[in-house]
């Protein structure tokens, strides 16, 4: 929407304190404000304000080189659209000011327009399920939700003790803790590597066979036979003759 008026521009003026110690603001400032108003709404002609995000470029044009601030003329045409084009100032996002001085025609040429489409709300995909998301430069989102978050940094590994498929962090795999499923697979593993080791280096006294610990003198078939030789043999008691 573009809207063009006659007449030198008038800034913001900070508001003035009376005698009394009350703020206002000039009649003058006030007059301009309201007269821009109505040259709004006569463009948008009954159309209600948006929760849309909008730009903002405004040419300033004054018939003479006295000192002015671009900034002040902006802030008036912001608070004159105030609950006619949007519904608050901080709907606009861009803004863009020129002043021109010393000009035979002056006037104000304004110039607002849709910076998105749609609620005018940035969008990106979803890196998981590609799906259409809201994402902000200040505060980037990848993900469109907590599980794809979870998806996307796990990964499906095969324990190597038990050969079953489980889900780990990506961030276990880089680091190579990663191998087994359980805490169970982890011991029985090791547990029969170490045992492995053992068997190499001590040996029963009796059949010469593997022992997994150097204080055990005996291993457990040879162990388990004494027993039970000893249990099941009967006494014989002596008959003196």
């Amino acid at each position: 929407m573009s809207i063009s008026i006659e007449g030198n521009p008038i800034s913001k003026a900070r508001p003035r304190f009376s005698s009394k110690g009350r703020p206002y603001n000039p009649q003058r400032q006030k007059d301009y404000e309201e007269f821009l108003k109505w040259k709004m709404k006569e463009k948008l002609n009954g159309i209600p304000n948006s929760e849309n995000e909008f730009g903002l470029r405004c040419l300033f044009y004054r018939d003479s080189k006295h000192r002015i601030d671009c900034d002040n003329m902006l802030k008036m045409i912001c608070d004159a659209a105030n609950g006619i084009v949007w519904k608050d100032d901080a709907q606009c996002l861009e803004v863009h000011g020129r002043v021109f001085k010393k000009d035979e025609n002056p006037r104000t040429e304004i110039l607002f327009y849709l910076i998105s489409d749609g609620d005018g709300t940035p969008s990106s995909r979803c890196e998981a399920c590609n799906k259409l998301i809201k994402s902000y430069k200040s505060s980037p989102v990848k993900f469109c939700s907590r599980a794809c978050s979870l998806k996307d940094h796990r990964t499906i590994m095969q324990c190597t003790y038990c050969k079953k498929s489980f889900s780990v962090q990506k961030c276990l795999v880089n680091r190579g803790r990663s191998k087994f499923c359980s805490v169970g697979c982890t011991s029985s593993h090791y547990g029969a590597i170490k045992s492995k080791i053992h068997q190499q280096k001590y040996k029963c006294e009796i059949c010469k066979g593997p022992v997994s610990r150097p204080e055990y003198k005996k291993c457990k078939r040879c162990h388990l036979g004494i027993i039970q030789k000893t249990v099941l043999t009967p006494k014989i008691p002596l008959i003196q003759l």
